[in-house]
């Protein structure tokens, strides 16, 4: 059977059976494809990628993020701690 005489049979069926086909074609299709969040990261990494190796933007040499590593850590435990601290009683 040939791909045009598998769609002729497929049109010609009712409706609700051409729906459920349609549907299960589609999950399969999605089934086969990166879930978006992965796709999403593909294409940023490809944009970041892009973006280095074009010299338009500078990368961090490792002693660059090394420095940045503790300052980070410090910003995310205060912002941890906001929510309790302003709740804490003012003396």
């Amino acid at each position: 059977m040939t791909t045009e005489q598998l769609i002729a049979d497929a049109i010609a069926l009712p409706l609700s059976e051409r729906v459920a086909l349609a549907q299960a074609l589609w999950e399969s299709i999605d089934a086969g494809l990166p879930d978006a969040d992965e796709r999403a990261a593909v294409a940023e990494a490809i944009r970041r990628d892009e973006e280095l190796s074009s010299g338009r933007l500078a990368g961090r040499s490792h002693a660059e993020v090394m420095q940045a590593v503790p300052s980070c850590a410090q910003m995310r435990v205060i912002s941890v701690h906001l929510p309790f601290i302003n709740r804490m009683p003012r003396i």
